[in-house]
C-alpha cells in the first residue's frame, strides 16, 4: 500500500482529531464530562495536557474551522518523502486535506489516504469507531508510514442524537484510543490528541434547551504521549486533578500546526504555541 521506507526523520507520529470536544465546566448540558472516557483522564493526569483557545465565533461550519488553521503541514511531509496516512468516514478526508494541504486535496499518488464509508446504524457510532482504530493499529504494526492522522467525529455528529446516543459515541473513542496509543508507544512513537472545535461539552441551553447548531467558542485539549513525556507537563499550567477547565489557553488552534511543525524540526524542547 505504501512506498518507501521509513526515513527516520521524525518519530512515528500519529495526530488524532477530535471533532465536537471541547473544555467547558462540567454541567448538565456538558456530554464530554457525562461520558466514561477513564483512558483519556489517565493521559491529562500523566502526560502534558493543556487547552487551546478556539475560534471566537460560533456555529460556524466544520469546514471553516479546517480551513481557519490549516497550514500545509502535508507539504512538508511531502517535500520529507515521509510516508503519510489519513483515517476517517469518507465525508472527513476533505477537511483533512484542508488541515494538511490547503485545499490541494487530490486522490492521486500523492498521499497514501484510507477512507472508511460511514455506515451509521441506530445512532451508533462504535462499527465506524472500531474500523478507524483497526487500520491505524494494522498500519502502526506493520511500520507503513512516518506521520498518520486519525479523525473521529463521534462528539460533533452526535449532538443530533439523543443524550443517551452521544454519551454512549464520546465514550466508544475511549477503549479505540488506547489501543491506538498502546501500539504507537510500543514503537516509541508520540501521539498528539486535540479537539478540532468543541460542541458535545454544550450540547444544549440549558436556558432554552435548544441543541447546539455547530461549533462552539469554548477551548479545545491538547495532550501529548510519548514514552518520555510521562509525568512531564512542560511549562504548561497544570489543571486541577483532570479538569482542563481549569486551566488558561496556552496558545490558539490556530497557530496549532506551525508549532506542531517547530516541535517536529526538534528547533523547540518544550511544545510551544507561538
Amino acid at each position: 500500500m505504501f512506498k518507501g521506507k521509513q526515513k527516520n526523520i521524525i518519530p512515528l507520529t500519529v495526530l488524532i482529531f477530535l471533532d465536537g470536544w471541547g473544555i467547558a465546566p462540567t454541567a448538565d448540558n456538558n456530554a464530554i464530562s457525562l461520558s466514561k472516557t477513564s483512558y483519556i483522564d489517565y493521559l491529562i493526569e500523566n502526560y502534558p495536557a493543556g487547552v487551546l483557545s478556539a475560534l471566537s465565533k460560533e456555529n460556524i461550519s466544520r469546514e471553516e474551522v479546517y480551513k481557519t488553521y490549516g497550514m500545509g503541514l502535508g507539504d512538508f511531509f511531502h517535500k520529507k518523502e515521509l510516508r503519510q496516512c489519513r483515517i476517517g468516514v469518507s465525508e472527513n478526508i476533505a477537511l483533512l486535506s484542508e488541515f494538511f494541504d490547503q485545499g490541494s486535496f487530490s486522490l492521486g499518488a500523492k498521499y497514501n489516504i484510507e477512507i472508511i464509508s460511514k455506515k451509521i446504524i441506530n445512532n451508533d457510532l462504535s462499527e465506524d469507531t472500531r474500523k478507524i482504530k483497526d487500520v491505524a493499529v494494522k498500519i502502526i504494526k506493520k511500520t507503513q508510514a512516518d506521520f498518520i492522522v486519525l479523525n473521529f467525529i463521534n462528539a460533533d455528529i452526535s449532538v443530533n442524537f439523543k443524550e443517551e446516543e452521544l454519551i454512549k459515541n464520546i465514550s466508544v473513542i475511549d477503549y479505540n484510543i488506547k489501543q491506538i496509543i498502546d501500539s504507537v508507544l510500543r514503537q516509541n512513537g508520540q501521539v498528539f490528541i486535540v479537539g478540532s472545535f468543541g460542541r458535545a461539552e454544550q450540547h444544549f441551553d440549558i436556558n432554552t434547551e435548544k441543541r447546539a447548531q455547530g461549533p462552539s467558542a469554548n477551548p479545545v485539549p491538547l495532550i501529548i504521549v510519548a514514552e518520555k513525556y510521562l509525568g512531564k507537563n512542560f511549562s504548561w499550567p497544570s489543571p486541577s486533578g483532570i479538569d482542563l477547565s481549569t486551566v488558561e489557553p496556552i496558545g490558539s488552534i490556530t497557530n496549532f500546526a506551525p508549532s506542531l511543525l517547530s516541535f517536529l524540526k526538534q528547533e523547540n524542547l518544550e511544545f510551544i504555541i507561538r
